[in-house]
């Protein structure tokens, strides 16, 4: 006689603190289900009935952030083409319309096919509107080389767009972002991620309460003029993969003192100096790094 065994995997937990439970363990569960194939139950949530929203054929979903309850942002890889792309929509849609088409399709055994049919096709159309925030240049990503931009004698005229481009995203199916999160300062708004495969990287967001959203031009590559001084308040609708790093691709300089010559006009005193990286034109680009031992003028 053959025996089968119930045993539960994961599930509801009620006994544990939210840091206390792994994956797959809830406290709460909207919509939760029990499935069970080889008598091991485990807490799933319940298949959907309607599409909510599309994205281009061949990209694959690997991440989510829910920045809003409303605002979702979700990355995607085209595995074929190595494209990568960052985007979001909005879960705002008044799905009582639906009501009437989902209650006949449950009763519509003895309906004709065609009226099932638009029945179906009706659940599956994308509801709400999918938007772009970064994608890929695939002009530039065929090349193989990446595009520099150096300062130009007069500023170009080039409309804003919303969507900016970008070659060195270097999303994978193989490394889903499992981790990300949303974070509202006083001056902007940002979304930290990371893959486990690319340096951890974030994104400083526009009008992400309402409207449609796009990346800062603090994250945009600025249209330098050859002998400007000033920073520029011009950019292109491209990504500086630089400006996304949490942590800058910097090395760390070092100061330390060699010689100290008896002539001179400093006064006398203690020392001390400390460097931060800076452009062409002296615009300061990182931090003042640790200030260097004191070096005694006597």
């Amino acid at each position: 006689m053959e025996l089968n065994s119930s045993s539960t995997i994961k599930g509801m937990n009620l006994d544990n603190t939210t840091p206390q439970k792994g994956e797959g363990v809830f406290s709460f569960m909207y919509n939760g289900l029990v499935e069970s194939d080889d008598h091991k139950f485990t807490a799933t949530n319940e298949p959907a009935t309607i599409k909510l929203t599309t994205w281009k054929p061949g990209f694959y979903f690997i991440g989510y952030s829910r920045i809003l309850d409303h605002r979702v942002i979700v990355f995607l890889v085209n595995p074929s083409t190595n494209e990568s792309e960052i985007g979001y929509f909005d879960l705002q849609y008044d799905l009582s319309e639906l009501e009437d088409s989902i209650t006949k399709l449950n009763f519509c055994d003895t309906c004709k096919t065609d009226e099932r049919d638009q029945l179906i096709q009706l659940l599956e159309e994308g509801k709400v509107e999918y938007n772009v925030l970064v994608y890929t240049d695939k002009d530039k990503l065929l090349s193989g080389e990446i595009p520099i931009y150096p300062p130009v004698q007069t500023l170009p005229n080039i409309p804003f767009e919303y969507a900016v481009s970008s070659i060195q995203l270097n999303f994978s199916p193989n490394h889903p972002i499992r981790e990300s999160i949303s974070k509202f300062l006083i001056c902007d708004k940002r979304i930290y991620f990371t893959d486990g495969y690319n340096p951890p990287r974030y994104l400083i967001l526009e009008n992400v309460d309402e409207g449609r959203m796009y990346v800062s031009n603090l994250q945009r590559v600025p249209i330098r003029v050859v002998e400007e001084v000033c920073p520029s308040d011009k950019y292109y609708n491209v990504l500086d993969i630089d400006q996304i790093r949490i942590f800058k691709n910097v090395l760390q300089p070092s100061i330390t003192p060699t010689q100290i010559d008896e002539t001179g006009s400093l006064e006398v005193g203690s020392y001390q100096f400390a460097i931060a990286y800076s452009d062409t034109n002296g615009n300061k680009l990182t931090k003042y790094y640790n200030i260097s031992a004191p070096v005694a003028i006597i």
